[in-house]
């Protein structure tokens, strides 16, 4: 009796039921003593991970992004905070629950049941007709190894598996074994299995894989995206979100009838950090539904964040932010998974530009490497890594004047692809759209003509010549595009406040001059 010899057997840590006493059985299957017995070795090994459904959010206040990915952008003075889709699966880990590399359509990862977990088995006899014939029912708490019965040779079983996936509850058992129903819960998930048994040869293996029957709502708000080194205080609620109840027919792992309850939720979450970032905050409450969602609407009611040592309150109760994440696709079971990223950035007539200049941090983690500034009024001259050369990667501090390793700066800033270097269309429509003045001393302030709460600010910080990382021309700022000139030269977008007139205008420069980078959102 090797149990070694099933390869599938050798990649899973197992799980055994301890029998308890059960209001229907004494949970051991009822045999005939003249019969022919064969073990049978049951492992309840993993609950299928289902990927999260496709969502679109939307917010108020909220600027035209159709051409950027269909995302939608909750708009406030100084940052933005914008809900994204991700892939995702339920999963008992809270490390877990967010972001995997999974494919989108793919049903094959897995989540191992948790010792402790306590669940309940009914088996049934298949008898020749196809009909069922009840035979045990089985409350029991998860423990490591094999659950192993004696079963009739050459008979055929039925089993249905079933549990709330926690450590507290017993499910409950159905009120008629000929017709097993029970309900669903809003607190806890409900996974369920079933499968055929037939006992051939000793001893009989069967894998158990639970599969979820309700939904999930989960929530994630990310300040790394905001260089945020955390987020000290987080307050979210749902907003009068209905959440359903229903039974489950354990026949044909189907809900069945209307609606048990149906009662509006204002649930507050609770958070724990995840991707190993005391920045990033995930949502650990376990809030379920049993009706498949198109949308569903919560509060940001408080958010502070500890940026450089000291605390910003970005949102307080006296004005929190509501966002609606809407055009759910998944199905039943999906987990309902809304990502907030923070960004530091200012609206400009439907344009998101970075609050300050772009620098990079050589000692930081790959993904912090590249920084966006705050805003900064005042003309002086920066460390070597506020330059780059036209289109390279690396700063000044790492290149010097050269331009060996090519490519957008601004796309490797946190999540990377989300910011690009400008173009000098980018900066003649806000010129454009503009009102100049000075701002502080050395600095221009571009003011919508549309909407006079909406500015931004560029500083001058000169720009480099040559080898070394000496700043010149600090009377001005020199802030790189991405659009070229010829073949060896890139445009300069040229900022100033000579005799006290602000101006702006483009040059052509040699594609080796340190300059600033001002990003804007893709």
């Amino acid at each position: 009796m090797k149990i070694s010899t099933f390869n599938i057997y050798a990649l899973h840590v197992f799980s055994i039921i301890v029998l308890l006493p059960s209001c229907k059985t004494d949970g051991v299957p009822e045999v005939d003593s003249e019969k022919e017995t064969l073990n049978v070795q049951i492992a309840f090994a993993d609950i299928i991970d289902n990927n999260v459904s496709e969502i679109q959010a939307s917010a108020n206040p909220l600027i035209n992004q159709a051409d950027k990915n269909n995302t939608s952008i909750l708009i406030d003075d100084g940052f933005v905070i914008e809900t994204e889709n991700t892939n995702s699966g339920h999963s008992n880990s809270t490390n877990n629950l967010l972001p995997s590399h999974k494919n989108k359509n793919s049903l094959t990862a897995a989540t191992p049941l948790n010792v402790g977990i306590k669940l309940r088995l009914l088996l049934y006899e298949v008898e020749s007709d196809g009909s069922l014939t009840f035979k045990a029912n089985i409350g029991a708490a998860v423990q490591q190894n094999f659950y192993t019965t004696s079963l009739v040779k050459n008979t055929k079983y039925k089993y249905f598996a079933y549990s709330y996936n926690n450590f507290d509850e017993y499910p409950p058992s159905p009120q008629n074994e000929n017709n097993p129903i029970i309900p669903t819960s809003t607190k806890f998930s409900l996974i369920y299995a079933s499968g055929d048994i037939n006992v051939q040869e000793d001893p009989v293996h069967v894998n158990v894989l639970f599969r979820h029957i309700t939904s999930r709502i989960s929530i994630g708000v990310d300040a790394q995206s905001y260089f945020a080194n955390s987020i000290k205080e987080l307050k979210v609620s749902l907003d009068n979100v209905i959440l359903t109840t229903h039974n489950l027919n354990l026949f044909n792992g189907t809900l069945v009838g209307g609606a048990l309850t149906a009662i509006p939720s204002d649930t507050s979450f609770l958070f724990a950090n995840f991707e190993n970032s005391p920045a990033k905050k995930l949502s650990i409450d376990r809030i379920y539904t049993s009706t498949p969602l198109n949308s569903y609407t919560y509060k940001i009611n408080r958010l502070v964040v500890n940026k450089n040592g000291a605390d910003e309150v970005l949102i307080s109760e006296t004005n929190p932010r509501t966002i609606t994440a809407s055009g759910f696709t998944g199905p039943l079971s999906t987990v309902y998974f809304s990502r907030n990223y923070i960004y530091p950035a200012k609206n400009f007539d439907g344009d998101l530009w970075a609050t300050g200049n772009l620098y990079y941090n050589s000692s930081a983690l790959p993904e912090s490497q590249y920084v966006i500034d705050a805003t900064k009024t005042v003309s002086n001259s920066e460390p070597c890594n506020y330059y780059f050369n036209w289109n390279t990667l690396l700063s000044r501090s790492q290149t010097s004047s050269t331009t060996y390793d090519r490519g957008d700066p601004c796309s490797k800033v946190y999540p990377y692809g989300k910011w690009k270097t400008p173009s000098q269309s980018d900066y003649q429509r806000l010129i454009d759209n503009s009102n100049l003045s000075i701002n502080g001393n050395g600095a221009l302030l571009f003011t919508s003509k549309a909407n006079s709460n909406q500015v931004v600010t560029f500083h001058q910080a000169g720009w480099q010549y040559g080898a070394s990382c000496l700043v010149t021309n600090v009377s001005d700022g020199q802030y790189w595009t991405s659009t070229t000139s010829g073949t060896s030269k890139g445009i300069i977008f040229e900022t100033g406040n000579t005799a006290g007139s602000p101006r702006t205008e483009f040059d052509p420069e040699n594609r080796d001059i340190g300059a600033s980078i001002r990003c804007i959102r893709n």
